[in-house]
């Protein structure tokens, strides 16, 4: 799944390439070359529902794996932590594989939280609180330690080739669900050293499972495991990759916009309304709400379409 270095040609590439000394006649024969497809590349500490979370949102793409240094502990402890390693592990797979359409980090780290648990001597005093709604919670509730493991999405994607060099690419950091670890398997990792154990392996060999790095589905009873997780953080961040995207455009756009003639309506007069890409929110098409002025001053919407 995942390469330390660069990827060599295939057998059926090599054989499929004509030497220089050979002079093609007549029909080419084989199939004809397809489209050049998306290219993703995925680093990660080198897991199997790493790659597999990156393949099913982005389809219709080739994904690669790479192995990148994260510079940072094998178990992570905080946010600050996982996306140090995840920013680190970025740009060292866009050293090892330039040219790539999206690079995709993932960076697990595991988050201590407190939960507020009221004590045993006040669990009757909160059911009595419960049962009368306006009377005030009483003081002294506890907090529990919990521990959850949080994977950290970072995804960035270039401005392409020919684009301006000065233009950065568009990047998105997305956190995956929590899934809350056993505090016995943290305490078992942390004894042998988070720099080279994580707290997700530690329970995977407690249990005896085949995956040893991938306790989530066993720890949330089936319901989902972590390429399910990391998948909906990936979605969320190609999302707002995507948005910022058409930002930018509408900014970078020549404005303002042709100017558009209003049909002369019920409570507005016929005008003209000049219509500036920094004025209108992105959508996924050109159909969008202009703002008039009514006889009295007033604002007026109204359907409009922006005239490039």
């Amino acid at each position: 799944l995942f390469s330390d270095g660069p990827l060599a040609a295939s057998p059926s590439d090599a054989a499929a390439a004509p030497s220089s000394g050979t002079s093609l006649r007549g029909p080419t024969l084989g199939p004809p070359i397809a489209a050049r497809r998306c290219r993703v590349v995925v680093t990660s500490a080198g897991t199997a529902p790493d790659v597999t979370a990156v393949e099913r949102i982005f389809r219709q793409c080739v994904v690669e794996g790479v192995r990148a240094p994260s510079g940072v502990p094998e178990q992570p402890v905080g946010h600050a932590e996982a996306l140090r390693g995840a920013t680190n592990r970025l740009e060292a797979a866009k050293a090892l594989r330039p040219g790539a359409d999206y690079y995709v980090a993932i960076e697990s780290c595991v988050l201590e939280v407190d939960v507020p648990w009221p004590s045993r001597g006040q669990e009757a005093s909160a059911a009595s609180s419960a049962r009368a709604p306006n009377a005030a919670l009483s003081p002294g509730h506890g907090a529990e330690r919990r521990h959850l493991d949080v994977g950290w999405v970072l995804l960035e994607r270039c401005s392409g080739a020919g684009a301006d060099a000065s233009v950065p690419p568009l990047r998105a950091a997305v956190p995956s669900c929590g899934v809350e670890l056993p505090a016995g398997d943290v305490e078992t990792a942390r004894e042998q050293g988070f720099a080279k154990q994580t707290a997700a392996a530690a329970v995977s060999e407690r249990v005896g499972l085949l995956e040893g790095r991938d306790p989530h589905s066993w720890l949330t009873a089936g319901r989902r495991g972590r390429d399910a997780l990391l998948a909906e953080a990936v979605a969320v961040a190609l999302g707002q990759v995507e948005r910022a995207g058409r930002v930018r455009q509408l900014q970078q756009a020549p404005g303002p916009a042709a100017v558009k003639t209003l049909p002369e309506t019920k409570g507005m007069r016929e005008g003209y309304l000049v219509l500036s890409p920094r004025d209108l929110a992105p959508t996924r098409d050109l159909a969008l709400h202009a703002k008039g002025h009514g006889p009295s001053g007033q604002q007026v919407w109204t359907n409009s379409v922006v005239v490039p």
